[in-house]
């Protein structure tokens, strides 16, 4: 029993002999692995978790001290402001290139009477701490070799004078100004949810301080104000705005001894903006305004929570003064265009009701009291159009909020130019408004029932799309003949000289030109109506002159032979490019050709002869012009 144990206890001793000697022995090769590793390995194995970088270097005022905050690396001095990542992470990534190509100990300086000094490594031009949790790394960098195609890098820790290629650690290496991050916001563009703004009063004006909030709908990814006022906003001027304002810049830092937040004006700001999104803000106060030689306004600015000051660029921030008005919608109306289906327009003079069948045309029906009630077709496209146009109606500024009833009656909205009632069914889903704006003559005021806001809008471009007058709306086709009728001929005169200008079909006329013109007669289409109880009015239908005769012949097909027509229309000369007028026989229309008609008339009423260039003739040559003597004056 004895012997037993004593070969138990000897084995145990043995086995214990074995561990260590095995552990001493990995240990050993591992502190060798180290070894081999050089310094490559001691400054990877550093990086791998690094918590901040300290920089000294000759072309520096001040160390540089760099921490890593939330996986990002945030400048903590000389001013504490977000770093550029990519720049830091280039600086580290160079560091974990470097590798030696000799290495030697501080003790074998010593023993060849050689010091730090001779390598420039007792006041490294660059040098860099490295700190993960307790530990940290210095790295200083010296002179270039004899060479100069190298660098005497040397690790304190390690004892070691390492050489290293210059090229890693070149002079133009460490850029401070590439150290800092360029924008001022950090939040991405998408993920702002919210803009609020307050704007300090202006004695020079009389400027009320104003609050603004802007949100961000997220179902829709429109805008909304909240305040001043609840009304709706340009969600893509808004859009430009933000990208604008997160691509914006520091102009310059300025150093910490000459902050003095009451002479800066941040006791009393001008401007306090936030931008919020995903669970965090930023917040951006302007102060004092200061100017460059060259009259350029900047601001004085800082972050909440950040004491680095800094100036920024006065133009980009004094759009915030007039944002309030100028990020609004200004497209006011937006109703569902497809249920419409009864338009009722008057003015002064005129009411017109526009009515949708049930095969989606359109029929009007003038309701005025000295002319006939009878229902007439519409032009689907003018009134598809309208819609469009009324759809899209849009506010060059805005006059006034949140009218009284009595400024209403005094801007004379009990008594509008024009009035628009828009009807789904039966139910009024649109009523709007436009009376004269009391100060601009080319401006209109509109208002909607439901909107307490009233807009400003262009008179000129209002009145060519809304009209109460019923031939704005009517059927821009005169006639359209049906498909087997025939055209026989064709005659246009000049009234005044009593000439023949065409005669078709005894006028040769290319196939194009006869395709065109027969096509045009057959549906005979104008460019709007003209009315003529105004041209009595104003006695301009007695000084028309109608220089030209349309007339062509038509055969209708009948029962047993074709029925023949004759249809005369006159127009007048070309007044411009576009514009040429034109009537019916019997003076019960007066309206403006269309635009391709008046193209395809003008060749056979505005002859002109052709150069002898176009026709490949010669050029004669000029006549000589006689000089013309001197007259003598007569002596006084």
């Amino acid at each position: 029993m004895i012997q037993k144990f004593s070969l138990t206890f000897v084995l145990l001793i043995l086995n214990a002999i074995a561990f260590i000697s095995l552990f001493l022995l990995s240990n050993g090769q591992y502190k060798d692995y180290q070894e081999s590793q050089g310094l490559n390995y001691e400054i990877t194995s550093f990086t791998q978790a690094l918590e901040s970088i300290e920089i000294e270097s000759k072309q520096l005022q001040e160390s540089l001290k760099i921490l890593r905050q939330n996986n990002n690396w945030f400048i903590d001095e000389p001013i504490q402001w977000p770093a550029n990542n990519f720049s830091v992470n280039q600086i580290i990534h160079q560091l974990n290139l470097l590798k030696e190509s000799a290495k030697f100990t501080y003790d074998e300086l010593i023993e060849t009477d050689q010091n730090l000094k001779d390598f420039g490594l007792d006041e490294p031009k660059l040098a860099f701490n490295l700190k993960k949790g307790s530990q940290s790394l210095n790295l200083l960098v010296g002179n270039s070799t004899p060479l100069g195609n190298k660098l005497y890098l040397y690790l304190p820790e390690k004892e070691s004078v390492y050489v290293v290629e210059s090229d890693l650690l070149k002079d133009d290496f460490l850029k401070i100004n590439d150290l800092y991050r360029k924008q001022i916001f950090d939040i991405p563009n998408f993920e702002i949810d919210a803009l609020n703004y307050q704007l300090q009063t202006s004695e020079k004006d009389n400027r009320a301080q104003l609050s603004v909030r802007l949100e961000k709908n997220i179902n829709d990814h429109s805008w909304q104000f909240k305040s001043p006022l609840n009304v709706e906003a340009d969600a893509l001027l808004v859009a430009k705005t933000l990208q604008a304002l997160t691509a914006t810049g520091v102009e310059k830092f300025l150093p910490l001894e000459i902050v003095d937040s009451t002479m800066l004006g941040f006791d009393n700001p001008y401007i306090k903006l936030s931008l919020q999104g995903n669970k965090r803000r930023n917040t951006l106060i302007l102060g004092n305004t200061l100017s460059d030689p060259s009259n350029k306004k900047s601001y004085y600015a800082k972050l909440e929570g950040n004491p680095t000051v800094f100036t920024v660029k006065g133009d980009q921030y004094d759009q915030f003064i007039k944002a309030h008005k100028d990020l609004r919608e200004k497209n006011f109306i937006k109703i569902n265009t497809d249920s419409i289906s009864t338009v009722d327009i008057s003015d002064l003079e005129h009411y017109t009701k526009l009515q949708k069948l049930e095969n989606s045309e359109w029929q009007g029906l003038s309701l005025n009291e000295n002319t006939p009630t009878k229902p007439f077709l519409a032009d689907s496209e003018v009134i598809i159009g309208f819609i469009k146009h009324l759809n899209t109606l849009r506010a060059v500024d805005f006059f006034a909020d949140n009218p009284t009833e009595e400024d209403l009656d005094t801007l004379n909205f009990n008594n509008p130019l024009l009035q628009i009632l828009a009807f789904s069914n039966e139910e009024n889903i649109l009523t709007l408004n436009v009376v004269q704006h009391p100060d601009v003559e080319m401006l209109l005021l509109a208002k909607t029932q439901n909107d307490p806001t009233i807009y400003t809008v262009d008179k000129a471009s209002y009145f060519k799309n809304f009209s109460a007058q019923p031939l704005f709306y009517k059927n821009r086709i005169i006639e359209k003949l049906p498909e087997a009728a025939r055209i026989l001929s064709v005659q246009i005169k000049d009234i005044q000289n009593d000439t023949l200008l065409l005669n078709y079909p005894s006028d040769e006329l290319t196939e194009n030109d006869s395709k065109n013109l027969l096509a045009s007669l057959k549906e005979f289409k104008v460019a709007r109506y003209v009315d003529t109880a105004i041209l009595k009015q104003n006695n301009e239908d007695a000084m028309i002159d109608w220089n030209y005769e349309l007339s062509f012949k038509i055969a209708l097909p009948g029962d047993s032979e074709d029925k023949l027509e004759e249809r005369i229309y006159y127009f007048n000369k070309r007044s411009s490019g576009s514009s040429q007028l034109a009537r019916t026989a019997n003076q019960n229309l007066v309206f403006e050709l269309s635009q391709n008609l008046i193209q395809i008339l003008d060749p056979f009423i505005n002859s002109f002869e052709l150069t002898p260039e176009s026709m490949n003739q010669e050029v004669a040559d000029p006549t000589i012009i006689e000089k013309i003597s001197t007259l003598s004056l007569p002596e006084q």
